[in-house]
């Protein structure tokens, strides 16, 4: 493959180099094999830019998110009652909204004093995952734990697993999403 060469500078200095001889067939194949793979990326980039991305069924229930009014459960006909053990109020009210044509198979509220505190969703044949999940709500921090902690604009959460594991990955189906307008403490280094 290579040999040494011997060679003179303009100042007629002999020296010794290493020269590299390839066969012709090994450069075309080396140039053939970039090119592909180069294609190949490509390929793959454009995929990715044109292939369709999960939709978002939480905007459909942006109006009975945490920290809304109540009358959007009114409008969208929750079932409602008072709770046993207020958490937020003495006058805290649950709903519940069943769902028979939907990514959601319920959608459950709790709402005090006219605002909404905790609203969570029971995902039909969990087909949403830990990745999926931070994409749609612009999760800015994520605590798994066995289920996921998650923080989103301040505020916390939970999504439940499918199956809870002390392996942490994107790929985890959840089977509830539980929003809150509880704050969480600031981190103290």
């Amino acid at each position: 493959m290579g040999h040494l060469k011997p060679t003179r500078n303009a100042h007629g200095v002999e020296r010794l180099s290493f020269a590299l001889i390839l066969p012709r067939y090994l450069l075309i194949g080396q140039v053939v094999t970039i090119s592909g793979f180069g294609a190949a990326i490509a390929l793959m980039m454009g995929l990715a830019h044109f292939t369709d991305h999960p939709s978002n069924p939480f905007a459909a229930y942006a109006d009975v998110l945490p920290g809304q009014r109540k009358e959007a459960v009114e409008a969208r006909k929750f079932n409602c009652w008072l709770r046993d053990n207020p958490y937020y109020a003495p006058t805290e009210t649950r709903c519940i909204l069943m769902l028979t044509d939907a990514p959601f198979s319920s959608v459950e509220v709790v709402y005090a004093s006219g605002i909404i505190h905790q609203t969570s969703f029971m995902l039909r044949d969990s087909t949403i995952n830990v990745g999926e999940l931070a994409v749609m709500l612009d999760l800015s921090e994520i605590h798994p734990r066995g289920n996921i902690y998650f923080t989103r604009h301040g505020y916390s959460g939970v999504a439940q697993l499918v199956r809870p594991s002390k392996h942490f990955s994107v790929l985890g189906r959840i089977s509830q999403v539980t929003l809150t307008d509880t704050r969480l403490p600031k981190h103290v280094p």
